[in-house]
Parts: structure tokens; C-alpha cells; sequence
């Protein structure tokens, strides 16, 4: 019997392979995460997803396991887990993810502050990987201080020199974005020199120049005493500038009090009185200058013209002396009963006035020089000359019963004729002595 007799025998061969892990462990904020375990085996083996830290399964299959997240956030970073079951044998794999994000940076601080204290600002950014901070300020190439994750710029007893702005620049991966933060560094008022008063007449003036920041406020308790007054007041930069006007008669005290308040402190200072012409007044008094000068100038020229008219009239009535207008004869009117002398009449042969003739009533003689005769072409060729000198005294005489005032004449005549002399001309000299006495 050649009979043949087969059987099929199924054989199972039981392997397991490791295990693989692929994808991207490295993703960006919001993309997908797409990791994928696998492992050959037979039969095949339960693969289960989960991340560290957690009991939750993210995905379980068998032979080959999925594990996909859209739109990454950071908080899906971590490590995580590929467990492969084979036949009651449990093997792990673990793998890292990484979220690549960066938040916006934040600067923390007070960024105003008293001028002695300390400035103290933090830059922090919250990013993987972390990013580089670099503190510096505007207009200026210094890094001030620069660190990973979070920058701290501190500065010690700062002054008003440290205002101004400052930037905190993120540095992550290929991108680099700056922050601009102001600092502002308040100190207290302070009143400045050139600041005071200047009293003019009875004007008052005084300038009082504060600078503070913020912007101080300038008050004058002065004004508290007064109604009318004027106040102008200009603001540059970080100084103020307040100038007062006011009218007063009489001020007794030798300063006036400003008072400077920004806020931070207040300060009070007396300003001196200074009597003297401010810069402003000086073109005014020069022209008082002028103007007195112009009042001098004619002084003197009515002076100088007064003294020339004088002179000329001196000279012209010493040129009118001698010219020889004396020899003009003098018209004496007198009482008939008692002559003195009369018209043109001279004395000759040394004879005189009889003085035994008593005293007369004499009336008062008007002389009008308008009157007075020219000589005759042929009388002033005399060679003859006469002199006269007449010399009177007058003083006061009683009042007569009548209540007319009175004046005693008694004239003395004195004639002489000096002898003559062989050659010379003939010349006859008269004195006549008016004496008035008291009765």
C-alpha cells in the first residue's frame, strides 16, 4: 500500500523587535506634534502613549501607536512614554518634547524715582530657550547690564542725569525685540542765583527763578498785603521763572520772601532789595543824562551871552566917553529966584557960588537928555575945553506941614581956572558939589 498521508503543521514563531520612536521631538508654539511608536512582533504588541507625570493614556494600539497634538502649547513639553506589551513582557521608551515659544517681556519697576535713590528695573521674558536681555539707554552704545531670562539694571544715587530713556532688547533665537521704558528722576526745587529785587521809585520789582522736577510752584506771600500787582511767569524745560510788579510807597523791610514747591520739598528764600537801577532803566536814565546836559548847556550859553552884552555895552559907553559927548551942555532947571547956573553959562574968573546965601526950597530938576543942545560945527572947533564933575548926596528931609516930602538942596560951585602955560590951550575946570543936609 503506497499510500502517503500528510499534515500541515502550523508554526508560530514568537519574536518581538524593539521598538521605534519617530517625529520631531522639537516643535514651535501652535504647530503639530506628530510622534509615532512602533514595534515588529508576533504577535503584535500593545503599544500605549503617556505622558511623565501623568496616569492619563494619550493613545494605546497594537503593532503601531500614534500620537498627535494640534497646536502645541508650551505646557505639552515634557517627556514622554512608548510602552510596548509583548507576550506579558512590558517594554519603555521615553522621549523628550520640546515647545519652542517666547512670550512678551515684561519690565518691572518703579521708573520714577527721587533724585539720591536707587533705580532698580527687571526685564524678564518667558521663552524656551531662553532669551538673552541686554539693558542699555537711548542714544547711548553701553550695555548696562545684560543676563538670560531676566535682566536686573540698578543704579545707585541716581540723579537728574539718569532721566531718559531706556531699552530692554529680547534676544531669541533669530528675533530680537526691543522694549523702551521712560525713567524719570524727580528732585526737589531749588531757587536759582539771579534771583531778587530792584526798587525804583516807588516801584517794586522782584524775579525769583526755581528748578525742580515736576515744575515747582512759586508764590509770594508778599502779595497777600496788596490788591494791585502784576505777575508774569515762563516755564523752560525744568526752570521757572516769576517776575512781580507792584506799586509801594514805602517799603521798611530789606528783602522780599519766594517761596518754590514741586511736590518732593519746599523751599523759601529772602531776596535783597538792590536800590539801584536795574539794566532795564539804563537807556531811561540816559536820556535824562541828555536831557540835563541840554539844560546845562543853555546855562551856560545865557551866562556867556549876558557877559558879551555886558562887555559890549561897556565898550560902547566908553567909546560914547570919548567921543566927546561930555561937552554936551547940561540943561539945570531951577527956581528963577534961586539960580544955580544957567543954560550954557560957565563959571569964570575963578569965581564962585556965594554958600552965605541961606538955605532954599529947591524943586526937583527933570533933566531930558533928548533935549540936550549939540554944539555948533564952529563952537566944537574950539580948542577950548571944559570939565565938569558934579557929585551928589541925597538923604531924606522931613515931611512939611503941607504932607509933601521934601529934599534940601545946598550946591556948592567951586570955579578954577588953572594958570596958563605958554603953547597950550586954555581950559577951564568946574566942580559942582550938590550937598543935601539934614535941617
Amino acid at each position: 500500500m503506497n499510500n502517503t498521508l500528510k499534515k500541515d503543521v502550523n508554526i508560530t514563531v514568537i519574536y518581538n523587535r524593539t521598538h521605534q520612536i519617530m517625529g520631531n521631538t522639537t516643535v514651535r508654539e501652535g504647530d503639530v506634534l506628530n510622534l509615532t511608536c512602533s514595534v515588529d512582533s508576533f504577535p503584535p504588541s500593545l503599544i500605549v502613549w503617556s505622558k511623565l507625570g501623568s496616569d492619563t493614556n494619550l493613545h494605546s494600539y497594537s503593532g503601531s501607536a500614534r500620537l498627535v497634538i494640534e497646536n502645541v502649547k508650551p505646557e505639552h513639553s515634557g517627556q514622554y512614554i512608548c510602552a510596548v506589551t509583548y507576550m506579558n513582557n512590558t517594554l519603555k521608551k521615553d522621549i523628550n518634547i520640546t515647545v519652542i515659544y517666547n512670550r512678551t517681556h515684561q519690565i518691572m519697576g518703579n521708573t520714577t524715582v527721587k533724585e539720591g535713590d536707587v533705580l532698580n528695573l527687571t526685564c524678564s521674558a518667558e521663552s524656551f530657550p531662553p532669551s538673552v536681555i541686554v539693558w542699555s539707554k537711548l542714544s547711548s552704545n553701553t550695555k548696562l547690564h545684560n543676563d538670560t531670562g531676566s535682566a536686573t539694571l540698578v543704579i545707585h544715587n541716581v540723579t537728574s542725569e539718569h532721566s531718559g530713556q531706556y531699552i530692554c532688547t529680547v534676544k531669541h533665537l533669530d528675533t530680537a525685540v526691543p522694549s523702551y521704558v521712560d525713567v524719570t528722576v524727580t528732585w526737589h526745587t531749588k531757587i536759582q542765583n539771579g534771583s531778587g529785587c530792584v526798587l525804583q521809585s516807588e516801584g517794586l520789582t522782584c524775579v525769583c527763578i526755581s528748578e525742580g522736577f515736576p515744575l515747582p510752584n512759586i508764590t509770594w506771600p508778599l502779595l497777600n498785603h496788596h490788591t494791585e500787582y502784576s505777575v508774569i511767569t515762563s516755564v523752560s524745560n525744568h526752570t521757572v521763572n516769576s517776575t512781580v510788579s507792584l506799586t509801594v510807597k514805602n517799603h521798611g523791610n530789606s528783602t522780599v520772601e519766594c517761596v518754590s514747591n514741586n511736590g518732593n520739598g519746599e523751599v523759601r528764600e529772602n531776596l535783597l532789595i538792590n536800590n539801584n537801577l536795574s539794566k532795564k532803566d539804563e537807556p531811561s536814565s540816559g536820556l535824562r543824562w541828555q536831557f540835563l546836559e541840554i539844560i546845562i548847556a543853555f546855562l551856560i550859553g545865557a551866562v556867556l551871552s549876558s557877559g558879551v552884552c555886558f562887555l559890549a555895552k561897556k565898550c560902547y559907553r566908553k567909546e560914547m566917553t570919548s567921543s566927546g559927548h561930555l561937552n554936551d551942555t547940561f540943561v539945570m532947571l531951577t527956581r528963577p529966584d534961586d539960580p544955580l547956573i544957567y543954560d550954557g553959562q560957565a563959571l569964570q574968573n575963578n569965581q564962585t557960588l556965594n554958600s552965605n546965601s541961606g538955605t532954599k526950597e529947591v524943586e526937583y530938576a527933570t533933566i531930558d537928555f533928548s533935549l540936550l543942545k549939540t554944539k555948533p560945527a564952529r563952537t566944537q572947533e574950539s580948542t577950548k575945553t571944559e570939565y565938569a564933575e558934579i557929585k551928589r548926596i541925597i538923604k531924606k528931609e522931613q515931611v512939611d506941614d503941607d504932607g509933601d516930602d521934601g529934599k534940601m538942596l545946598e550946591g556948592e560951585m567951586k570955579h578954577c581956572e588953572p594958570e596958563k602955560k605958554e603953547g597950550e590951550d586954555e581950559a577951564v575946570y568946574s566942580t559942582v558939589n550938590d550937598i543935601i543936609d539934614d535941617n
